[in-house]
């Protein structure tokens, strides 16, 4: 595992890759995942990309293979994000919202526009610009970290099946609200928080391609 004052293994970065303020990122079967605060919008990428920046430019241009934007996708101020092998949840701390997508999502390859597939949204949901979110299958609960009130509330899980979703998306109110979350540490909520548009990987195993988490 790499230390100290090491050189990434690889960066995404430049004018072609759409990153935008990138706030959140995931990982999940060799594709990466950001939640791009600036344009509202979810860039997805090989694992492998690199754009092999030298001397602080990038020689080689990275694309994303697919992004979700635009005016249907109900993204706003997008940050924490998570990914399994069905869905994208989003926190969107513009909108006080969680949002999600199908997986394999593509706003490029679709007129109609991306919509989510449900939206945790509304007064008693207890989110307060969310910033970060992980998704418990074993427990079947979402936690997400709220950056305007220094809190970390739990939903459940709604089951994937339509036939068995509520209108909410979710409970409509906080199943628990367990511990307001001491400022000093408020910006570990924000761990995959990267700054300048890059993407920095030191160490290729540092992220697990399975689980999808640092």
């Amino acid at each position: 595992t790499d230390t100290g004052d090491v050189t990434p293994q690889r960066i995404i970065q430049g004018p072609t890759t759409g990153l935008s303020t990138p706030c959140g990122i995931a990982v999940y079967n060799d594709e990466i995942f950001v939640a791009n605060n600036h344009n509202n919008s979810i860039t997805v990428y090989n694992r492998t990309d690199d754009s092999k920046v030298t001397n602080g430019a990038p020689t080689v241009d990275v694309t994303p293979k697919r992004i979700i934007q635009g005016p249907t996708t109900g993204l706003s101020r997008v940050c924490g994000i998570f990914v399994d092998a069905n869905e994208i949840a989003v926190a969107n701390s513009g909108s006080n919202s969680i949002t999600y997508y199908p997986r394999t999502a593509n706003s490029t390859t679709t007129l109609q526009g991306v919509y989510p597939l449900r939206t945790i949204t509304g007064a008693d949901t207890g989110l307060s610009a969310p910033v970060g979110l992980y998704l418990d299958q074993t427990n079947g609960e979402i936690g997400v970290t709220n950056a305007a009130n220094n809190s970390v509330i739990i939903h459940k899980i709604v089951d994937p099946d339509p036939t068995k979703l509520n209108p909410y998306g979710a409970e409509p109110h906080p199943i628990r609200s367990p511990a307001l979350v001491n400022p000093a540490i408020q910006q570990l909520l924000y761990a995959s928080y990267i700054f300048s548009g890059n993407i920095r990987s030191a160490d290729g195993n540092a992220i697990d391609s399975t689980t999808g988490q640092l």
